[in-house]
């Protein structure tokens, strides 16, 4: 089974956390760890990710980036 780590920084609109959420359980991998952080001086939300699964990584990475809210993408190291 893959884990994956990621950090994201998201718009600050209605739903945007839920989407990436949806986003990484649709895409076949189970959350094992979600915190979302509100940044009001930049007005969006830095959040960091942990998915588990058996596809692969590269593909989440593709549909999250799809996601118009997700300004930032970045994997990180465990």
């Amino acid at each position: 089974m893959t884990s994956i780590q990621l950090k994201l920084i998201t718009a600050n609109n209605p739903g945007c956390l839920e989407k990436i959420l949806s986003t990484s359980r649709g895409g076949g991998f189970e959350v094992s760890n979600f915190i979302a952080e509100f940044k009001p001086e930049r007005d969006h939300y830095e959040v960091k990710l942990r998915v588990q699964g058996e596809k692969s990584q590269d593909k989440l990475i593709m549909q999250l980036l799809k996601e118009e809210d997700v300004r930032s993408l970045v994997p990180c190291r465990r």
